[in-house]
């Protein structure tokens, strides 16, 4: 290696070229700068070779263009065996290009051979030898603060691109539990930066303890990559003990922040109950004050045949009311209880749309309101149950008229977006506040829940909306600019995609279904069993009207008995019956001899669950009807079982 002798810089080139003269001019112009100089000249093939193998020279001087060989063969020698050698490339022969390679074979300086660059080798020689001398430093001062970082009790870390550990004293690899720097991801990726410079870390578990360290880091970015270093400091004894001190105090602490919780929920829960319970007696008694009032008028028989008209259709609307006030009640309890099933079939859920707007035309127009329709023509088709999306369609529909003043408009649209179809209603009503606009959805809930409220209902509604739309595998959502301001719903569903041959036998089905009418059930004997006999005297009446012989019981033993005696073609009976219920009935008529035990039988009841329908055809029964039960629904039923058997 190149060193200083009184002064002056002593250091040993190999200077190859083959021309006499270049050489010549070379070693004046070294010998000029460093009086010390020693030159091993080359010229051979044969002398390159040897002066490589003995490695007697500091720094290497090259022509591009000699007999044997060029000087980018040369330079890749040199480099290969010596890379920490400088390597200059002096010459009159290069070009750009040949520059370039050069440089990419690690060469320290290129210089053109000219009059006025020999006085520039000397220089570039300087340069290269204190680049040399700068770099061994360096080296020496990183040997010794390694020697110093490996000694610290502080973990030290130096992060590249993607977390990759780059370098790392003992402490460090001690903490990690790390033998020697590898890349363990489950560890190192705790130890990227997440925009804290410091902060507290369980780095890893021994033996189940957690090793807790804190960590300080320094983010920079080097030639467009990032690279973070890091301090680590080893706490885990704190740790321990800050555990052990605040252990009691902690589970005191969160204890009592549980039992307020749990207060304020129950509080808040019994708050919502008294709520709702003065709401349905309310909306419940609203209705039961029209019906009885008008009633009692009716029997008065006072009335004109405009009056009579007006109770009677008074009282069929708010039978109605009730019915769907009781059915919102039973359905929310079913979501509660996760018993609410559906009846999916490929269904258009145009149609259904449709079908709404035009029973809600009446109310439209009575509040002078401007309803705009936009249903999609291309719209594919859904697989759901129609009457639960019937009951979400009227739900947003009527809600909108509802909350829509006078004069107001409503635009409802159907639309495909790739996939899927939206359903939008949109309205310019009284719009929702933004601190209840996140609880529309939630059951119980109103935005006017006082007295003096000027909407009716039982807040039942669009949480019903939103669970069967989510049974359905869509989402619903609501947007509002606030008071005054009108509301946004929307629902999104999946499409359904099914054979054209099926579309189109589900849609003659359909037709037929929409022009079937009810026959005369003259020559059908039915016989019919409930303990109550007003519903009795009812069904009498709705049947006796279609032909039909009719006979009524009040208990399951008389049924019975009257069974065998007359032996009628169809069974309606209710199920739930002092003594004896309807399950009981059914299972013994079916244990009975003869043709007796096949009679068809309908179950009339209140009992509306999915496992009490299960629960009845289970039992015995055909066909499982809720009370208050569609005329025509439970006439078609009749129906049915009355052409069965006659096939008997």
């Amino acid at each position: 290696m190149f060193s200083h002798i009184d002064g002056e810089l002593k250091v040993r080139i190999l200077l190859i070229d083959d021309n006499y003269d270049d050489r010549l001019l070379i070693t004046h112009a070294l010998e000029h700068e460093f009086p010390e100089v020693e030159l091993q000249e080359v010229f051979r093939a044969q002398d390159l070779e040897k002066a490589l193998s003995s490695r007697q020279f500091d720094l290497a001087i090259t022509d591009y263009e000699l007999r044997w060989t060029d000087g980018l063969t040369v330079v890749g020698a040199i480099k290969s065996l010596y890379p920490d050698c400088p390597v200059i490339m002096f010459t009159a022969s290069g070009t750009q290009e040949i520059a370039v390679e050069a440089m990419k074979l690690g060469l320290d300086d290129y210089i053109l051979k000219s009059a006025h660059h020999y006085v520039r080798l000397p220089a570039a020689v300087k340069s290269a030898l204190d680049k040399v001398e700068a770099q061994r430093k360096v080296a020496g001062l990183e040997s010794r603060l390694q020697t110093l970082l490996d000694n610290l009790n502080v973990g030290i870390y130096r992060l590249g691109e993607g977390g990759v550990l780059l370098e790392a004293n003992k402490a460090f690899l001690r903490l990690a539990g790390f033998s020697y720097i590898t890349q363990n991801a489950e560890i190192l990726s705790k130890l990227e930066f997440n925009g804290t410079r410091d902060r507290e870390i369980i780095l890893r578990y021994e033996n189940d303890i957690p090793i807790w360290v804190r960590i300080s880091q320094t983010v920079t970015t080097k030639e467009g990559a990032v690279i973070i270093d890091g301090l680590m400091e080893d706490i885990s004894l704190s740790k321990q003990r800050e555990a052990e001190r605040s252990r009691v105090m902690a589970e005191l602490a969160t204890a009592k922040e549980e039992l307020k919780r749990l207060l304020g929920e129950a509080c808040e829960a019994n708050r919502i109950k008294d709520q709702f319970i003065a709401i349905v007696s309310h909306e419940l008694r609203s209705p039961l004050t029209s019906i009885l009032g008008w009633a009692k008028i009716l029997r008065s028989g006072k009335v004109s045949e405009t009056k009579l008209a007006q109770g009677l259709e008074t009282i069929e609307r708010n039978a109605n009311l009730q019915n769907t006030l009781i059915e919102d009640i039973l359905d929310i309890s079913r979501i509660i209880q996760n018993r609410l099933r559906l009846n999916k079939q490929p269904i258009n859920i145009a149609a259904i749309i449709q079908s709404v707007l035009l029973d809600v035309k009446p109310r439209v127009q009575a509040k002078s309101i401007t309803l705009e329709s936009k249903i999609g023509a291309e719209v594919g088709r859904i697989m759901g149950d129609a009457a639960r999306l019937l009951q979400v369609i009227s739900n947003l529909v009527n809600n909108a008229i509802k909350f829509t003043p006078q004069g107001g408009h409503i635009f409802v649209e159907l639309q495909q977006i790739n996939s899927s179809i939206q359903f939008t209603v949109k309205d310019t009503g009284i719009g929702i506040g933004a601190d209840f606009l996140p609880h529309v959805f939630e059951p119980f809930r109103q935005a006017d829940n006082t007295k003096a409220r000027t909407h009716n209902g039982l807040g039942l509604g669009l949480a019903i909306v939103r669970n069967l739309v989510e049974m359905h595998n869509g989402a619903v959502s609501v947007k509002s600019e606030g008071i005054g301001k009108g509301a946004t719903f929307t629902v999104e569903l999946p499409i359904y995609s099914i054979p054209s041959q099926e579309i189109n036998e589900s849609l003659e089905k359909s037709k037929q279904d929409e022009v079937e009418e009810v026959p005369s059930l003259s020559g059908i004997h039915i016989l019919i069993v409930d303990d109550d006999k007003d519903t009795r005297e009812l069904l009498a009446q709705i049947i006796e009207g279609y032909d039909a012989k009719v006979t009524t019981t009040a208990s399951a033993s008389e049924a019975l008995s009257v069974l065998l005696q007359l032996e009628p073609d169809i069974l309606l009976s209710d199920i739930a019956m002092p003594q004896e219920d309807g399950y009981s009935l059914i299972r013994k008529i079916r244990s009975q001899p003869g043709d007796i035990q096949r009679i068809p039988a309908i179950a009339l009841t209140a009992f509306a669950r999915e496992e009490d329908r299960k629960q009845a055809l289970e039992a015995g029964f055909q066909q499982h009807l809720v009370k208050p039960v569609n005329l025509t629904e439970l006439v078609s039923a009749v129906c049915r079982l009355g052409i069965r058997a006659n096939l008997r």
